[in-house]
């Protein structure tokens, strides 16, 4: 059944992944690796660790393959889900360790598909309508730390406050990010 991939559906994947079935697995991968490969490309770089952030997704959706959900026929919302958490994960934990790449930059750094430019700039418009619905300083705070780059000293410097309420209002920030239902999925 899943050695001709073409006529596969999506949801037949699902149904072989959730049995277990690694060729079904393989159905997935093969037909999904190259976009999720060049999304992760576009917001990390060329580097290994897109490559490696791609594959992480694939192991993520094997691991997590009994809850999955394919919505109107088509895994792809699932995968882009995935791999926009692989990537935002990845992009945090640069933060953290003191390289500040700019989400910004990443997205002009690559040529996009134009399938993935529309959903990067969705995912764009989506974060940037839920910041406006947090309070003004929070919103500054986090666009000062995750849009330009600047360190916590940086912000607590031009904003006269200490460094401690600057990850305060970064940390609160985020959380109210995550509370939103439209981000949740």
């Amino acid at each position: 059944m899943f050695s001709n991939k073409g006529n596969i559906s999506d949801e037949q994947i699902l149904v072989g992944i959730k049995d277990d079935n690694q060729k079904a697995f393989k159905t997935l991968f093969d037909r999904y690796y190259p976009m999720v490969l060049t999304f992760c490309r576009r917001l990390l770089g060329r580097g290994e660790e897109a490559s490696d952030a791609a594959l992480e997704v694939f192991v993520k959706l094997w691991t997590g393959r009994h809850s999955l959900y394919c919505k109107e026929g088509s895994l792809k919302p699932v995968i882009f889900t995935f791999s926009k958490n692989t990537v935002i994960d990845i992009l945090r934990k640069r933060v953290r360790t003191s390289e500040h790449v700019s989400v910004s930059e990443s997205f002009v750094s690559l040529d996009p598909t134009p399938e993935e430019n529309m959903s990067a700039k969705d995912l764009e418009e989506l974060i940037s309508k839920e910041l406006e619905k947090i309070p003004e300083t929070r919103r500054k705070i986090f666009k000062m730390s995750r849009l330009d780059g600047k360190t916590n000293k940086e912000i607590a410097d031009e904003e006269g406050l200490s460094q401690n309420t600057v990850k305060k209002h970064i940390h609160l920030a985020i959380a109210d990010l995550k509370k939103t239902d439209t981000l949740k999925n």
